[in-house]
């Protein structure tokens, strides 16, 4: 039996701290080593690269972290607490209104 596996993303060879991770266009999921100046902090970490109708669509997530970094228009975007539909805590740890 076969499966069709086109449509997946593939895990790429790890990129050279070298590579402008920034203009890569061919889909995959490319580990990033410590020390590329093109992703956030510099840090370890997954870049995936998604096709959609308008344009690839380029995402970081660190080593050892949940926050998902999303390329837009030449910068690198953090989610914000909105964003992710989050309240914020005050210094006592109770939420703000």
């Amino acid at each position: 039996m076969s499966e069709n596996n086109y449509g997946a993303l593939m895990l790429k060879s790890a990129l050279d701290i070298s590579v402008d991770v920034t203009k890569i266009t061919s889909p995959g999921i490319y580990p990033i080593i410590q020390g590329n100046i093109n992703v956030p902090d510099a840090s370890a970490g997954l870049l995936t690269v998604s096709l959609t109708p308008s344009k690839p669509q380029i995402t970081f997530q660190k080593e050892n972290s949940s926050v998902v970094y999303s390329f837009v228009n030449g910068n690198w975007e953090k989610p914000t607490a909105t964003d992710v539909d989050a309240l914020a805590k005050s210094q006592n740890g109770g939420d703000i209104p």
